[in-house]
């Protein structure tokens, strides 16, 4: 018989001390788990971070990104995807030091740049001192000529092969540690079939993680909450997952934001809505603003 287990059949001593001894299993099971917990959560806390630097949004997932996550941004039209995006690469040279890259693929990098300067970031500064590069994917797109292959097959120039040309030479030469894609969308309709996008997506995410590099990745959203994206693919494979859309409230649509996974962290699971004000994007704690 176990220490724990009880015989029914015992006089009322050698049951109280069978008792005792279960209670005595118990709490050390107990002092067990709740160690491993703390040893966990202190895991948490020591890992390194990567702010994003907007207002708000770093308190949702433990003090930022962590170091080296790939971070997947979905949402529909009109959520403010680029300007997260913008947040989180401007940020990151102006104010913690790390260099950043922005892929542009539908808008152009004029676009970027001048949505940048309407709320005040420093992104010519930044550019001219090459913290800061903005890369139009979009235009390299347009003016290349199409590869056919030996089979006849028409092979786009820009593709997730282009962008990790460019990365490889960037990290080299001008040390960067924060990397946009905006959008992951524009580069998947170069790619014939769903198999051979998803071993694309898959061998990118890998050579971002070998890289060491922290990166958000945006992805067009097929409803107003900015829970579904178009291929669904990268979400498997990403390390966290933000939603941005639109909730009806009161009447109107309000821009929100969702922390839908994490890997590695704790955060905040809960719908926070937010503002666009004058310095960009501000995340609220409550609906009723």
């Amino acid at each position: 018989m176990l220490p724990y287990q009880v015989d029914f059949t015992e006089t009322p001593i050698e049951f109280g001390l069978a008792t005792r001894n279960a209670r005595t299993h118990i709490r050390l099971i107990y002092r067990c788990i709740c160690s491993y917990i703390t040893m966990l959560n202190c895991g948490a806390d020591k890992m390194g971070r990567i702010q994003t630097g907007i207002a708000g949004f770093d308190d949702l997932i433990g003090g930022g990104f962590p170091d080296g996550s790939i971070n997947i941004v979905s949402g529909p039209a009109g959520a403010a995807k680029s300007l997260f995006a913008l947040h989180f690469i401007i940020n990151g040279a102006s104010k913690f030091g790390e260099n950043g890259v922005y892929f542009t693929v539908e808008e152009s990098a004029e676009s970027i740049i001048k949505t940048a300067r309407i709320f005040g970031f420093e992104i010519d500064r930044l550019i001219e001192e090459k913290k800061v590069f903005i890369i139009d994917l979009g235009r390299m797109k347009e003016d290349a000529q199409p590869e056919i292959t030996e089979t006849g097959e028409r092979k786009d120039l820009v593709n997730f092969d282009t962008i990790k040309n460019f990365l490889t030479n960037f990290i080299t030469n001008a040390n960067i540690k924060r990397v946009v894609l905006d959008s992951i969308n524009g580069v998947a309709i170069s790619y014939r079939t769903s198999e051979q996008l998803r071993a694309e997506i898959f061998r990118f995410m890998r050579f971002l993680r070998a890289k060491g590099v922290t990166s958000v990745i945006i992805s067009e959203s097929l409803s107003k909450s900015g829970e579904d994206t178009k291929s669904g693919i990268e979400t498997f494979i990403g390390d966290s997952i933000i939603a941005m859309g639109f909730e009806k409230f009161e009447g109107e649509y309000r821009r929100t934001i969702t922390v839908l996974k994490m890997r590695h962290t704790r955060h905040d699971t809960a719908t926070h809505p937010f503002l666009i004000g004058e310095s960009g994007i501000e995340v609220a704690s409550e609906m009723n603003l």
